[in-house]
């Protein structure tokens, strides 16, 4: 009787394991920097990469249409003819456990003009960074500071709203509540302050290439299944054959 209890709690806790209760959490407080981004005459912050990263045009689910609200700008872009070679910087200012339960969501740069929503971050390659004890990336007044860092390359899968696998960024729907983010997830587990999205082409616009909002979530174990995953080791512990002592 008593070994059938231990096993059914163990089996109990290989379920808890292998199917978490657990919620994901976005990593908040971010900063994000870019190889460039646009000054624009008499708001020259109007194109910072912050605005990716901090929340600016989301509402809910959502990113706006509209570059100029708030007043501040809401989305990046590169400076002009900076395409191929761009990149994007997220610094989460301490290091995160990059894993298959971490997981990016990515609003392309969306506009109310169609013609300018050309202007998405397309092709793209995902590249991670550990804490090396340096500043916080930032950019301001039109110049940008990247860490000095050793890049090591991730893999990564793009996912649509719906699900479907892709392998490029899906261009925005050009709505004024545009929800339809593309999630990115990583399949391999690594430590991580820094992340890079380096960017190869866009949807087609020859003068810039940028992006609405990322966000990053983490998955964080319900204290329940940290405690049933315990008592499940014990009991495997328990139930491990003995060996029998010689007389």
């Amino acid at each position: 009787m008593k070994r059938t209890i231990l096993m059914l709690i163990s089996t109990l806790a290989a379920v808890a394991l292998v199917v978490p209760g657990a919620q994901a959490e976005l990593i908040t407080d971010l900063s994000a920097s870019a190889s460039s981004y646009y000054v624009v005459s008499g708001n020259i912050e109007r194109q910072n990469p912050i605005h990716v990263v901090n929340g600016d045009g989301m509402a809910s689910s959502a990113h706006n249409n509209d570059q100029a609200s708030p007043a501040s700008g809401s989305m990046w872009h590169s400076d002009k003819f900076d395409i191929v070679g761009s990149a994007f910087y997220i610094d989460f200012k301490q290091d995160y456990l990059l894993d298959a339960t971490t997981t990016l969501k990515i609003w392309n740069y969306n506009h109310a003009e169609s013609l300018l929503m050309s202007r998405g971050a397309q092709a793209v390659e995902f590249s991670y960074a550990a804490d090396d004890g340096g500043a916080v990336i930032s950019a301001s007044g039109g110049t940008t500071t990247v860490p000095s860092v050793s890049w090591t390359s991730i893999s990564a899968q793009i996912f649509q709203d719906d699900g479907t696998l892709v392998s490029v960024l899906t261009q925005a729907d050009g709505s004024a509540s545009y929800t339809a983010a593309d999630r990115v997830d990583f399949g391999t587990s690594v430590t991580a302050r820094y992340i890079q999205i380096a960017i190869s082409s866009n949807h087609g616009d020859s003068n810039f290439v940028g992006l609405s909002e990322v966000q990053a979530f983490y998955v964080i174990p319900e204290p329940s299944t940290i405690v049933l995953g315990g008592l499940g080791l014990v009991c495997l512990t328990l139930l491990r054959p003995r060996r029998q002592r010689r007389t």
